[in-house]
This record gives C-alpha cells, structure tokens and sequence, in this order.
C-alpha cells in the first residue's frame, strides 16, 4: 500500500502526477494550466490542464482520500466527481463559444476534445464506480488511483 504520508496536501499529489505524466497516463501530456471562468465571475483552477499527443483536452482533478474520515470520506468522493463536471462545462463554455448548446451538442463535442480524470493517493472506489457510470453516458471521466498503478 502506498505510504498515506507521501502527499501532504492535494499541491503534492498534483506535483507527482505532473511530474510522473507518462507514469500516470501512459502518454506525455503538455500542461498548461489555464484558469476557466465560472458562473460567478471568479475563475476556476483546475489543478492539471493540458494538451495530449492528440492535441485533446486533459482535465485533472487531484484529491487526497485516505486522510479523511466517515461523512467527510464520502463528501470527498461527491466533490471530486462535481468538480471535474464543473470544470469540464466551464471549458466547453469558454473554448467552443459556437457550440450548439443542447445534450446532444455537448455530448459530441465533449467526447471528442476533452478527457477528465480523477486522481488519488488509494483507492476509492465510489470514484470509480460514479466515474463508469459517467462514462456509459458519454461523459469521457476517468479515475486513477496511484495507489493502484504501483501494484
């Protein structure tokens, strides 16, 4: 099991996956991380944003899971899945400004230039199971565990 200790806070974890990208993704990911703007007129910051070898969008929302405890743990999972959604409607929102706005426009467009991953220190897996139900509706969400990778 992965030595819970290693991250200190979501800032590290988010450094070991930009830092071991190929590790985590098996492909090298150009980061950029730009900020998206949010309903509220504030911006956003994803923790990872990049560009793949396909030139597809990748989105990266890090969270350390196994530091918290009971209601918090499962608060934790809901908020993950939420934010990567968020941050995925606000870059469709700011980069395809001519987009037919309805599910079936969104759908085609989003599968087709944006990825979303959920990463953690361990396993958690109503992660995985929100992120497989997602993906049978089109939603291109994808949950990594490091915990997992180095087994």
């Amino acid at each position: 099991m992965i030595n819970e200790a290693r991250f200190e806070n979501e800032d590290g974890l988010t450094d070991f996956v930009k830092a071991n990208t190929f590790n985590v993704f098996g492909e090298n990911i150009e980061w950029d991380n730009e900020n998206l703007p949010a309903e509220t007129g504030s911006p956003m910051f994803p923790d990872l944003m990049g560009k793949d070898s396909d030139k597809c969008w990748v989105i990266v929302e890090a969270k350390l899971v196994a530091k918290r405890q009971g209601a918090n743990w499962y608060a934790t999972m809901r908020e993950s899945v939420g934010q990567i959604i968020h941050y995925a409607h606000a870059f469709l929102n700011k980069s395809l400004k001519n987009i037919e706005y309805s599910d079936d426009g969104l759908s085609k467009i989003s599968s087709s230039v944006l990825r979303l991953f959920i990463v953690t220190e361990v396993y958690a897996e109503p992660i995985e199971n929100m992120c497989r139900l997602l993906r049978a509706h089109g939603i291109n969400l994808n949950y990594i565990s490091i915990e997992r990778l180095e087994q």
